[in-house]
């Protein structure tokens, strides 16, 4: 929400605009000294970690309000397994299958997110301001690269910390799946 009011004050737009009872609309003012704050603190987003060359790394919310991950695999997966399969009863109607194995993703995962920026410090002992769901505002930070990137968290970033550096720390270490399937069928022809 701060973002979309941010954007708002950038393009000079009302901060805040509502429909009135007779379907016209208006806007409440806001003081000029809280729109040039606003303009001049920046963006608030999620700081992620490092980049290899020691700069912050910051997600910012899309459009939508969104946080977006996207994992992908290797499109080659072998699968080494073993398996078993008997009647359970005299007549073959009733069959037991079983099968366990392992699925290997062809090499480690990557991990994709949207909306990334690359922050340096302005001061020397730059400190994160966190809130709640650990945002940071930009007092203390300025952009080195103003357009979003895209960026694998499995490699591009280090020192990932809370939910998201568990979560990624745990897509890292498999590099395989293990798989088990227990089927019971009856034919009935």
């Amino acid at each position: 929400m701060y973002n979309s009011m941010y954007y708002k004050a950038c393009r000079g737009d009302d901060l805040f605009v509502y429909e009135m009872s007779n379907g016209t609309q208006a806007s409440a003012s806001v003081p000029q000294a809280i729109i040039d704050r606003m303009v001049e603190t920046g963006m608030m987003g999620m700081p992620l970690g490092n980049f290899p060359d020691g700069e912050k790394a910051m997600m910012v919310p899309n459009v939508n309000c969104m946080a977006k991950a996207v994992m992908e695999v290797s499109k080659f997966r072998p699968y080494v397994g073993i398996g078993y399969n008997t009647n359970l009863s005299r007549d073959g109607k009733w069959n037991f299958q079983l099968d366990a194995g392992v699925l290997f993703w062809g090499g480690k995962p990557h991990v994709y997110v949207d909306n990334v920026y690359k922050l340096k410090s302005v001061e020397q002992d730059a400190t994160y301001y966190y809130y709640d769901m650990v945002w940071m505002r930009m007092d203390n930070y300025e952009y080195v690269d103003v357009s979003p990137q895209r960026i694998d968290l499995t490699r591009d970033v280090s020192n990932i910390r809370g939910k998201v550096g568990d979560m990624v720390k745990t897509v890292r270490r498999f590099t395989c799946y293990p798989v088990l399937s227990l089927t019971v069928s009856h034919t009935i022809f």
